[in-house]
């Protein structure tokens, strides 16, 4: 089960700034680095750290070994993501996401995110968190805040 946390039209009309800005200086130079890829029979999990102009975060991507990573622009074949702003980066030395396969097609995704508005704003925000992808079921801990 996912929470979601209705944002006020403040916080909306900041993210459509910051998202057309993105958008203006360039955002198509994003930097992909894989944190993480771990198999189970045919099935693949990768956790990929993205930074694509003022932004930064985390994907999981899941995909069979017929079917092949995902590509670039094809976001939505990823069945978790988590965003922040690329200043307010902390230098972590534990990675703030993890995943592994805790039992046949159960993946599961640790993560250490942003709850609340009072919360760091160094934190994570959860932007997509879906239980349940191809034939794998998603699992975390803790339960995300799903940030819209």
């Amino acid at each position: 089960m996912v929470f979601r946390m209705k944002i006020t039209n403040r916080y909306i009309t900041l993210i459509w700034i910051i998202a057309v800005l993105c958008f203006s200086l360039g955002c198509s130079t994003c930097v992909t680095r894989n944190v993480d890829s771990l198999s189970q029979g045919e099935l693949t999990a990768e956790l990929e750290f993205r930074e694509c102009g003022t932004y930064a975060g985390y994907s999981v991507a899941i995909y069979t070994t017929e079917t092949g990573p995902i590509k670039r622009g094809e976001g939505e074949k990823e069945p978790f993501k988590a965003v922040y702003r690329s200043e307010n980066r902390p230098e972590f030395d534990v990675l703030p996401i993890s995943i592994g396969w805790i039992g046949d097609k159960v993946l599961l995704i640790r993560q250490q995110s942003r709850a609340g508005l009072d919360d760091h704003v160094h934190e994570l925000m959860v932007i997509k968190a879906e239980n349940k992808f191809m034939d794998v079921r998603i699992e975390y801990e803790p339960v995300p805040v799903l940030w819209e």
